[in-house]
């Protein structure tokens, strides 16, 4: 279900959508089992807050904060046609695979599970062979919305739980709920 942010928000959440651009962050314990994250050696599969490349530590299920490393950071970006894995520590790009979405924009969950929005749907996306699998339909009361900022934005920021937000050709924002988009 899609919901129109109420004014004044627009403005500041369309700011924040624009910081966000097309990219995501996560940990570098690999890129887990299937989009979720949580593989790889560190034991912990905690991820940075997803606005674009932000390293703000997340909290732990008991509450507590482990330190992100720059070196345990991967950005997700993508072209026109592929999904790409950046590691900022040693510079390296790694293709993923084909990443065919219109529109296409990504963001990272807290879980760190890619998600991303073509013309009328939200699709979750697999780390690590960039296929997206659909979620939902996108409900927009008739308007003609193109969706072309996504984001998450870290929970008690905005709400008590981590919201993702889309911005429209129109500059409109609007909270995307991942259940039933």
């Amino acid at each position: 279900m899609l919901r129109r942010s109420p004014t004044p928000r627009p403005l500041l959440l369309g700011i924040i959508l624009l910081l966000a651009a097309s990219a995501g962050c996560a940990t570098r314990g690999g890129r887990g089992n299937g989009g979720t994250g949580t593989g790889g050696d560190d034991n912990h599969g905690n991820l940075p807050d997803t606005d674009g490349g932000s390293t703000v530590t997340p909290p732990t299920e008991d509450g507590s904060t482990i330190p992100v490393r720059p070196e345990d950071v991967i950005v997700y970006a993508h072209s026109k046609d592929t999904l790409f894995a950046f590691s900022p520590s040693d510079l390296t790009v790694t293709p993923i695979g084909p990443f065919t979405l219109p529109g296409g924009e990504i963001a990272v969950d807290a879980a760190g599970e890619i998600y991303t929005v073509g013309r009328t749907a939200l699709f979750k996306v697999n780390a690590d062979t960039a296929t997206a699998t659909l979620v939902a339909p996108l409900a927009f009361d008739g308007d003609d919305v193109e969706i072309t900022g996504l984001a998450f934005i870290p929970a008690g920021a905005f709400q008590d739980k981590e919201t993702l937000l889309g911005a429209d050709n129109r500059g409109r924002v609007y909270e995307i709920n991942r259940q039933d988009a």
